[in-house]
């Protein structure tokens, strides 16, 4: 069995999560590769070549990266026929307000639908603040979003 980490990530938690997966399967003896298809200059990598998938993606602004959605869209073939996982990065799944979940849920649901592929597993993790690697304005909107759902955060810090 080969398995395949493919994820997207725009400040790196992603990637953070999508490592330490790839470093849990490959300690069980799964060979496992690794890839970001955000990156642009990386060799894009064929899903047919795997026997098991399992795929991230942070949600940003209530959506998922689109170069994901667009991979995703060309092996929908292939993701039907090997165990395959989902997994999202979010702020918004860590609320206190059941109804914010219920939401990155219904969010998630939908985007998987309309890609036409429904994972065997699908589980919840949660962002960073990563204000060191935001613009001023993404900065004050993402302290304004914290502070908003009660978290205290110091924008000098990540």
């Amino acid at each position: 069995m080969r398995a395949l980490v493919l994820y997207a990530t725009d400040e790196g938690q992603t990637e953070k999560i999508a490592v330490r997966i790839t470093d849990k399967l490959i300690k069980r003896k799964i060979p496992t590769d690794r890839h970001n298809v955000a990156d642009q200059s990386a060799t894009p990598v064929s899903l047919d070549a795997y026997d098991a998938v399992i795929v991230g993606s942070p949600m940003h602004y209530s959506h998922y990266d689109s170069h994901l959605a667009d991979y995703l869209k060309e092996y929908q073939a292939v993701l039907k026929e090997i165990p395959s996982a989902f997994f999202s990065v979010s702020l918004g799944i860590l609320s206190d307000e059941e109804t914010e979940r219920a939401e990155i849920e219904k969010i998630t649901e939908d985007y998987l639908v309309g890609l036409g592929w429904i994972p065997e597993i699908k589980r919840y993790f949660g962002g960073a603040l990563a204000y060191s690697k935001y613009g001023w304005f993404k900065r004050h909107m993402m302290h304004w979003i914290a502070r908003r759902g009660g978290a205290k955060t110091d924008m000098r810090y990540d």
